[in-house]
């Protein structure tokens, strides 16, 4: 099981090497994954939702939507191999790598945030934060799709050479 180093999980994925296993590994580390999250929101509810930060959330859900049916697709639709195998543990990896790039992305915008409503003689910083840190979600959301997709794309890529 990869965590971290997804072009030796590519390479498993092209080689078909996964067992049934490390396939329920991705997938029980995935939903732990949300589950944490979701437990975390428990604790440490928003406080306050706004317009905007229910907009990002549709945003949030129709990129969601339209990238996995996209990313199928990509995978070769009906007529794909392994979709649920390659989608899971690519989803479990980039959602570490994420876990990790939202750190930073964290303290950005509480940087920004500050920096923002210091030179503007702004008196709601959280509001500031709040709509930056939404804002982001989305972008964050087409890029985490479209590194799964690449990965998908080239294992389909190398899948079809192989196969002829």
């Amino acid at each position: 099981m990869y965590l971290w180093k997804v072009n030796d999980l590519k390479k498993e994925l092209i080689e078909n090497k996964m067992t049934e296993l490390d396939k329920f590994k991705y997938l029980f580390f995935t939903a732990m994954m949300y589950s944490l999250v979701y437990m975390l929101n428990c604790f440490y509810p928003v406080e306050v939702t706004t317009t905007f930060s229910k907009v990002t959330g549709v945003i949030d859900f129709i990129i969601d939507f339209i990238a996995i049916i996209v990313i199928f697709k990509i995978n070769g639709g009906r007529n794909g191999k392994e979709f649920l195998a390659r989608y899971t543990s690519l989803h479990c990896v980039f959602g570490i790598r994420l876990l990790v790039w939202f750190i930073f992305y964290f303290l950005f915008v509480i940087i920004a945030s500050i920096f923002i409503s210091s030179t503007m003689n702004l008196n709601n910083t959280d509001q500031i934060q709040d709509n930056l840190f939404y804002a982001g979600l989305n972008v964050i959301s087409i890029i985490y799709y479209w590194k799964i997709a690449n990965c998908i794309k080239y294992i389909r890529k190398e899948e079809l050479k192989s196969e002829a």
